[in-house]
């Protein structure tokens, strides 16, 4: 099921998309930059601008620069794969499987420049695609921003189909105020936020493995999103929610192997594909 995020939660995911491409730029600049010199060598400077010239229309090889943004950082490795990264080198960190990742980050590029709305399971794919490019030469801090990202992506797709706010994008826009999940608790009468210990189980095993993976990353959730899980878990003590979740999911079967990539994939099995104590 693909699911639309609200216009807000777009906006704010373009955002931080963006935030990932310049990620991905400061780290594969200087990277890419150090390939081409030892692959060129005194000719680097000269070769580089004929190539960043060659990429671009109308402009003089005298009038580009040196200096790469993220869309030249992917054509020029996928144009240069073979050069750079051939399957007889030994000491390279990328190999052939890490090409197809380069591609869909040019299209994650593409759509990001042309501020293409995604549904959150290509808006997931997309920060995936930019942390394992990444975590493939060892760029640990900028993967860990790449997987708070991730991470939030994963709990705002458990909002949204917890609050049933899933719309068509086309739908006449509500000239109603939105309304946070804070202000769902503040407006419900006293009686209606008590919620029985049972209540976990309307939670799917999906979605409580994805609040469970999120714990174990270390992503920190904040007072809103407490207050959210703490309607569905029972309990309207906050410090109790992140408790109260591990309890729960310590009844999912979940091979510890699997990265949370593959967990979120579980999605598009039914329910009772998966095994439960």
């Amino acid at each position: 099921m693909n699911t639309m995020p609200s216009p807000d939660t777009s906006r704010k995911i373009h955002s931080m998309l963006g935030n990932a491409l310049m990620l991905f730029n400061n780290v594969y600049e200087p990277f890419l930059k150090g390939e081409l010199k030892r692959f060129w060598g005194e000719e680097y400077e000269v070769n580089l601008k004929i190539s960043v010239r060659d990429q671009k229309r109308n402009v003089k090889v005298k009038e580009v620069t040196t200096e790469l943004d993220s869309q030249m950082i992917f054509n020029l490795i996928i144009q240069y794969w073979e050069e750079l990264f051939p399957r007889t080198k030994l000491d390279t960190k990328l190999n052939l499987n890490h090409k197809s990742y380069f591609h869909e980050g040019r299209a994650v590029r593409n759509n990001w420049a042309h501020q293409t709305v995604l549904s959150y399971e290509d808006y997931y794919r997309a920060f995936d695609t930019i942390e394992r490019l990444l975590m493939a030469i060892e760029a640990k801090e900028q993967q860990l921003e790449l997987e708070k990202m991730r991470h939030y992506i994963l709990f705002k797709y458990a909002n949204r189909v917890k609050m049933g706010t899933n719309k068509p994008t086309n739908a006449t826009p509500s000239t109603t105020t939105p309304v946070t999940p804070v202000e769902v608790v503040k407006q419900q009468p006293k009686q209606a936020q008590t919620i029985d210990q049972d209540s976990y189980t309307k939670w799917t095993p999906q979605e409580l493995q994805t609040l469970s993976d999120c714990f174990q990353k270390d992503f920190q959730l904040t007072d809103e999103m407490l207050e959210f899980l703490a309607q569905h878990i029972g309990t309207k003590n906050l410090q109790q929610v992140k408790a109260k979740i591990c309890q729960i999911t310590r009844t999912l079967i979940v091979d510890p192997n699997l990265r949370s990539g593959d967990i979120w994939r579980l999605t598009t099995r039914s329910n009772s594909e998966m095994d439960i104590e």
